[in-house]
């Protein structure tokens, strides 16, 4: 019998270029996050990216006449 290795599987370069974003949390919001991914069955990295874009849709600012926003 031949001994069996195990290989770690290939890590695939991602389609989209990512970067890291994080931040140092009191621990309530770790629960938080483990709630929504229970209720909604998304990643922590979905879960993110929603409220990221929620917020920046929320707070972006409004364009002015001419089409000019203000900063």
């Amino acid at each position: 019998m031949t001994p069996t290795t195990q290989t770690r599987p290939s890590r695939s370069p991602r389609a989209v270029k990512t970067t890291l974003v994080g931040a140092e949390l009191p621990p309530e919001y770790a629960q938080k996050m483990r709630d929504l991914h229970a209720w909604t069955g998304l990643l922590k990295r979905e879960i993110l990216m929603e409220a990221i874009d929620r917020l920046h849709s929320e707070h972006q600012p409004k364009p002015q006449q001419g089409g000019q926003t203000q900063p």
